[in-house]
């Protein structure tokens, strides 16, 4: 009996994190954004967005879909939402997925460290980290996969 139960605990983590994270990777990779992941121990980056070859590299991220985490699936939705920033400019600047109301929400609720952002992003991108930071913990991957429907050709 104690063992069904954790099969059933692990076949919910698995689905959990599986299913979500091959899906966006899927949609993501059939609109021309290609996603890696590289090991290294030489950098603090979780992950980062790529304009010029449109791709996203993720730092340290298991190769086993039970392996993910809540930091993981932050990262990766940040790094999607640059994609789809630069999607929406016409692959030429970053857009805005949102409206700035949503930013200001997300700034006067403290629920991005603004301070952070600040010190480490150069001033003409702050608004589209403000809003990466901003939607990470508040989207659906559906949501992120519709964007990318909609916005990269």
């Amino acid at each position: 009996m104690i063992f069904l139960y954790l099969l059933a605990i692990l076949m919910t983590q698995y689905i959990y994190y599986d299913l979500p994270i091959n899906q966006i990777i899927y949609i993501a990779e059939n609109h021309g954004i290609r996603i890696f992941n590289t090991y290294t121990e030489n950098t603090r980056l979780l992950g980062y967005y790529s304009k010029k070859h449109r791709r996203i590299i993720m730092y340290n991220m298991p190769q086993y879909t039970y392996q993910y985490t809540d930091t993981n699936e932050e990262t990766l939705k940040h790094e999607l939402v640059h994609a789809i920033q630069h999607c929406k400019g016409n692959y030429t600047d970053y857009v805005l997925v949102t409206d700035d109301n949503k930013i200001k929400d997300c700034i006067l609720n403290k629920k991005i460290d603004k301070q952070f952002i600040d010190f480490y992003s150069p001033k003409k991108l702050r608004v589209f980290e403000y809003e990466a930071y901003c939607l990470e913990n508040q989207v659906s991957y559906k949501f992120l996969g519709e964007q990318i429907e909609k916005y990269c050709k």
